[in-house]
């Protein structure tokens, strides 16, 4: 059964058309409510850099040496933004993280998809919808804060 609804996220979730896959973690040890706050908030950034609205998912997984939660997801409607600035962020913040651009062949929308059946695989998706179906890659007109 859970390989059914591994597959079935993976198929939900590789409908969309991702710009990054990203793994995040955290250097200081926190809790899930903790690790939630502050993945929105980066996340709200993210957004605001965009002039546009984005669309993530993210999982959270406890990693198998030293149980340190991190997270993997997918975002969409940055391509016009610099993953490595928000790398650099995201480590200035929080941890380590890692953001590659999205390529469907390599399934990482499967690999989310697949701890959402692991013990603590708590999960969420963007509460903006409107990401979702207003898609358009941007590219940017003028430098700024987090812009390729």
């Amino acid at each position: 059964m859970n390989r059914q609804v591994q597959d079935g996220w993976g198929q939900f979730l590789a409908r969309f058309p991702w710009d990054w896959y990203f793994t995040l973690t955290f250097r200081e040890l926190v809790s899930p409510q903790q690790a939630v706050r502050i993945f929105r908030r980066f996340a709200r950034d993210i957004e605001e850099a965009a002039d546009m609205p984005i669309g993530w998912f993210r999982v959270s997984e406890y990693g198998t040496r030293g149980g340190r939660l991190h997270m993997h997801g997918l975002m969409l409607n940055v391509a016009h933004l610099s993953r490595l600035w928000w790398m650099d962020e995201w480590n200035r913040r929080a941890g380590y993280a890692r953001i590659l651009p999205y390529d469907a062949s390599k399934g990482a929308a499967y690999y989310c998809g697949k701890y959402l059946t692991k013990q603590g695989g708590e999960w969420d998706l963007s509460d903006n919808l409107r990401a979702f179906r207003q898609y358009q890659p941007v590219l940017p007109l003028r430098a700024g804060k987090g812009l390729a």
